[in-house]
């Protein structure tokens, strides 16, 4: 038993020294990378479509399609933001929310995101309002 014992203290440090690599808490807010990004590219639509009488975007939505979305979107260039129309998550994630922001970010043109209801799930609705 205490063989057992030392072995696992021994093996603790190890296990700690990978704590960047374990997510915790699957409802964990604390957020790195960028934040605020609707109100960045709000103020970027507002400036780039001002004094215009014509807008154009793309709807998108449901989290699974994001990176496909952003393929086809970017290959046109006849829209001046995107709008995605909720569900950023499917059970409201920080890490989920973290990867449709940073495939979202490839996006050429600026873009919106609105809460869905998959993303009101646990701590989602705190996740969404930092990223």
């Amino acid at each position: 038993m205490r063989s057992l014992l030392r072995t696992g203290l021994l093996l603790l440090p190890l296990l700690a020294a990978g704590c960047d690599h374990i997510e915790y808490h699957p409802y964990d807010t604390d957020i790195s990378g960028e934040q605020d990004i609707n109100a960045k590219n709000i103020a970027r639509i507002e400036a780039a479509c001002r004094g215009r009488q014509t807008v154009r975007f793309a709807m998108q939505r449901w989290y699974d399609e994001t990176e496909k979305a952003v393929e086809a979107l970017n290959a046109r260039d006849d829209i001046d933001f995107v709008l995605h129309g909720g569900d950023l998550s499917d059970f409201g994630l920080k890490k989920e929310f973290m990867w449709q922001r940073d495939i979202l970010n490839r996006l050429r043109v600026p873009y919106v995101c609105l809460l869905g209801n998959h993303d009101c799930q646990g701590t989602g609705e705190a996740v969404f309002e930092k990223i």
